[in-house]
C-alpha cells in the first residue's frame, strides 16, 4: 500500500510547490488524480510533476492513456 491520506496530501503539496502549481489546489481534477496514485509515493512524484506544464485535466488525461512515467493499470488495480 500507499501512505495514509494525511502523509499522501503532504507528499502532494509539495509537489505542488516545487513545480509552481499551487493554483490546483482545490482543482477536482487534481483531487482525483491524487486519488487515483493511492498513496504510493514515486507515483505521486512522478505523475504530479507534470503540473509544472500542464493543468490537472491534460494530467488526468495522460494518466488515463498510460502515458504520465506510472504503471497506470497498477495503480488502478489497487483496492480503494
Amino acid at each position: 500500500g500507499g501512505l495514509d491520506e494525511e502523509a499522501a496530501s503532504t507528499l502532494a503539496d509539495r509537489v505542488l510547490v516545487r513545480c509552481g502549481a499551487e493554483k490546483y489546489r482545490g482543482d477536482k481534477d487534481y483531487r482525483l488524480l491524487v486519488r487515483l496514485l493511492h498513496g504510493f509515493p514515486l507515483a505521486l512524484e512522478v505523475v504530479l510533476a507534470h503540473l509544472a506544464t500542464h493543468t490537472p485535466a491534460q494530467v488526468l488525461e495522460l494518466f488515463r492513456r498510460g502515458e504520465a512515467g506510472v504503471d497506470t493499470q497498477e495503480l488502478l488495480n489497487q483496492p480503494r
